[in-house]
């Protein structure tokens, strides 16, 4: 009797052939500001524009997606809009004179009671 030596190669299993999945988000913990410097320059009578980007992050640092961001500022004459995306936002101070201390809060329609303030200097030149 002759045996043979090949072996059938193994059939995957399904779990085998899945990627894991992503870890999902847990709920809100902060708001991240990404790479400000401070002070930023402003020629003198020139108009400033500052495009800042942030995120909703849970405990681990994963982004929250889905969310809208409400931006105010307490600096005189200047104004802030959200956008571009649904986190960041766009500061503008026109016709800048004097060095000055810019503010600006951002939270979220969703989670209000997370927010995050800035204050940077603003140097003319």
């Amino acid at each position: 009797m002759k045996t043979s030596n090949t072996t059938l190669p193994s059939t995957p299993t399904p779990e085998a052939n899945s990627l894991a999945p992503e870890a999902m988000a847990g709920p809100p913990t902060q708001i991240i500001i990404g790479g400000l410097a401070d002070p930023q320059l402003v020629k003198k009578g020139g108009n400033f524009k500052l495009v800042i980007a942030a995120k909703l992050v849970d405990k681990d640092g994963r982004e929250i997606t889905g969310v809208t961001s409400v931006w105010t500022t307490t600096t005189a004459r200047a104004t802030i809009n959200r956008g571009p995306g649904d986190m960041n936002g766009t500061f503008t101070l026109n016709d800048v004179q004097l060095n000055t201390i810019i503010q600006f809060t951002v939270t979220t329609q969703q989670y209000p009671t997370i927010r995050k303030s800035v204050s940077l200097r603003l140097n003319v030149y």
